[in-house]
């Protein structure tokens, strides 16, 4: 119904549009939605003024300013200010316009403190945001770099537990082919030893005969002249 009224209203239907505006009370005022009652009431007042009944227009831009005031509606406010500032200059009651327009600076002023205060603290949460997003984020590039270190020393000392056992065995294995190698020397020299004792020995033995065997030769050739001799007698 209130678009309808100011549908009226902008087509230059007046009273049509005050009869939609009226009929819109209610609804606004079941639904308790202050905001649009405070607009709804400047539309009654721009009717009444359109009307030529000044006193009831006037009225509805104060019952307005009454509610925007008790609803903390600032913005509504501002705008009602700045309706009755110019109503009043097209009156030429500049002394209510001059006081009504100084409201409307003040409240525009301080909404527009309010928006850049607002805006600021917007900014500042926003760049908080974002330095703790980066924060989060070196936090993380940190920690997966910590990670990273981590792995990598784990790694190492996994590799030079692999090395060192593998040194370990490397010189189990030396250390036990020395020994092995060192028992085969040993019992190669004992071997050796025992074929030169039975090579001196078997030498001895050897020179023993020989000597016998001179010793029969000798003997044997005594014989043999002895014989000789004998044999030379006889005939």
């Amino acid at each position: 119904l209130t678009n309808i009224g100011n549908n009226y209203f902008h087509n230059g239907d007046v009273q049509k549009a005050l009869t939609n505006h009226l009929a819109s009370i209610d609804i606004f005022t079941k639904m308790h939605s202050m905001e649009s009652l405070v607009g709804l009431f400047q539309f009654l007042a721009k009717d009444y003024i359109e009307l030529n009944q000044h006193t009831k227009g006037i009225s509805y831009y104060k019952k307005a300013l009454k509610i925007a005031t008790q609803h903390k509606l600032f913005k509504s406010k501002q705008y009602i200010y700045e309706n009755l500032t110019n109503y009043y200059a097209k009156q030429k009651q500049y002394n209510k316009a001059f006081h009504t327009h100084l409201k409307y600076i003040k409240l525009r002023d301080s909404l527009y403190s309010v928006e850049k205060q607002n805006t600021i603290n917007e900014l500042k949460t926003k760049y908080d945001a974002e330095k703790k997003n980066q924060q989060i984020a070196l936090l993380e590039k940190e920690n997966t770099i910590s990670e990273i270190k981590l792995r990598r020393q784990r790694l190492a000392f996994g590799f030079s537990i692999i090395i060192v056992v593998l040194v370990v065995i490397m010189l189990i294995a030396l250390y036990r082919a020395f020994r092995i190698k060192r028992k085969a020397n040993k019992n190669l020299h004992e071997h050796n030893a025992a074929i030169e004792q039975q090579k001196e020995e078997i030498s001895a033995q050897r020179d023993q005969l020989q000597m016998q065997n001179d010793k029969i030769q000798k003997l044997y050739g005594v014989s043999l002249e002895q014989k000789k001799e004998i044999d030379d007698s006889i005939r």
